[in-house]
């Protein structure tokens, strides 16, 4: 497991103690293959994740006040949205410029301008709350 997400399963568990879900029953535990588990996994965790980020943003939850926290939690959503690239390392530049560096070295940016988050990839622009929808 990646270390940002281990920090942030962390905090969740710390904030929330909200235990795994059962994704399955026990009858039908045989016709379930790793990717029905993965898939069933990313569509709980994301709804969760982007609640979460959700009401960060929207001052409802102070306990990820610091931009490098917002940074692990964009990094983690990313994860579990997309499967690939995987993002292996999030943290926060010398500029205040959140920086996700995938697995194939490719790094996506984020930055806050006027109150709001935004992905800039050297050419386009976009809002991470229209990624959240």
């Amino acid at each position: 497991m990646i270390d940002y997400q281990i920090i942030a399963r962390e905090k969740i568990w710390d904030l929330t103690k909200i235990l795994p879900t059962r994704m399955f029953t026990l009858g039908k535990y045989r016709e379930v293959d790793l990717t029905d588990l993965g898939d069933q996994r990313r569509r709980i965790t994301l709804e969760a994740i982007k609640t979460l980020i959700r009401n960060v943003i929207g001052g409802r939850n102070t306990n990820f006040g610091e931009f490098s926290d917002m940074c692990i939690l964009i990094g983690l959503f990313k994860n579990i949205k997309y499967r690939t690239p995987l993002i292996v390392n999030a943290e926060i530049n010398a500029m205040g410029a959140c920086l996700l560096t995938h697995i194939n070295n490719n790094v996506s940016r984020y930055h806050y301008i006027e109150d709001e988050i935004w992905e800039f990839d050297g050419t386009t622009i976009e809002s991470f709350s229209f990624q959240l929808q």
